[in-house]
């Protein structure tokens, strides 16, 4: 549970704009990421939480600007609705500037690859003012999306078939009432020693490597 509430920390950082928040989560990621065997995300993670880290030694200044909502991107009035930077870029200009079959068909004419390169960003701004014009998307609305009628319909009818899994799953073991040892959410199986034992201490080996 506590690397669950970790992951919800740093999404929450990022919805935030907290920067404190990320890299304090940054610092608990690292060690379940090399523990884990993700190499590259651990090499790199060490290395951005390293620089952020040290961003008021190294960069005096910047670590204002992050706080002023320079960290993460609000495309709306919506509250807590902020999105990353490079996930920004991916839904507004390299979203808008795609073409059809990408850019696999004009790849190798360096004139045409270069123009679009050129205007891309162009064609994203034409693309998001065409949709304002026609409402489809509105940055001036303060509510959520699942707060829409066809949301809470959708939300509703999805909770009935919660409700029935529920149902079903109460006729299976309660791994929470095991007393010893892990238990499988899956087959409610006691799981093996040394599988409970990397399990218990993926952070600690973590730190030691």
């Amino acid at each position: 549970m506590d690397i669950v509430w970790l992951l919800l920390h740093f999404i929450r950082a990022t919805k935030t704009n907290n920067i404190h928040l990320h890299v304090s989560c940054l610092n608990k990621l690292c060690p379940l990421l090399f523990s884990m065997n993700y190499h590259n995300y651990a090499k790199y993670l060490s290395i951005y939480f390293v620089s952020l880290a040290n961003l008021n030694h190294s960069h005096p200044g910047a670590e204002e600007m992050l706080m002023d909502n320079g960290f993460s991107v609000s495309r709306s009035n919506t509250p807590a609705g902020r999105i990353a930077v490079d996930m920004t870029i991916e839904q507004t200009i390299n979203k808008h500037a795609k073409t059809k079959g990408g850019i696999v068909g004009f790849s190798r004419s360096l004139p045409s690859y270069y123009r679009w390169s050129v205007t891309r960003h162009s064609q994203a701004d034409y693309v998001s003012a065409t949709q304002k014009m026609i409402n489809k998307r509105s940055a001036d609305t303060d509510s959520h999306k699942e707060l829409s009628t066809a949301e809470k319909r959708e939300s509703e009818r999805e909770s009935k078939i919660h409700f029935l899994k529920v149902l079903a799953f109460s006729a299976f073991i309660n791994p929470f009432e095991v007393e010893e040892g892990l238990v499988s959410l899956a087959s409610g199986r006691k799981v093996q020693e040394d599988v409970a034992d990397d399990l218990l201490s993926v952070e600690r080996k973590g730190k030691e490597l």
